[in-house]
């Protein structure tokens, strides 16, 4: 099914369907998440964007089931970790 499809499907919904859906898409949201921070070990060198825009580089301190905590030199930022990528 295609994501128009879909979104003219939820326009359709009553308030018992449209809470289903919301519940199917938070079930979906944290399976992803908690998938995306079991790809990452204590140690790992990774990267984000910021949200001015720049990039940070660091080190995995830690693993939450949804967050990751990166050591960047001078400050320590939790991390959603669908928003890392491995770096060199």
């Amino acid at each position: 099914m295609k994501l128009s499809q879909t979104l003219a499907e939820i326009h359709q919904c009553d308030r018992s369907e449209l809470e289903e859906v919301i519940t199917a898409v938070k079930l979906r949201q944290t399976l992803l998440a908690r998938s995306a921070a079991r790809s990452f070990v204590k140690g790992d060198q990774v990267q984000f964007n910021t949200r001015s825009g720049g990039v940070q580089r660091g080190q995995v301190v830690k693993v939450n089931p949804k967050t990751v905590v990166v050591d960047c030199g001078t400050q320590r930022w939790k991390v959603t970790a669908s928003m890392l990528t491995a770096s060199a």
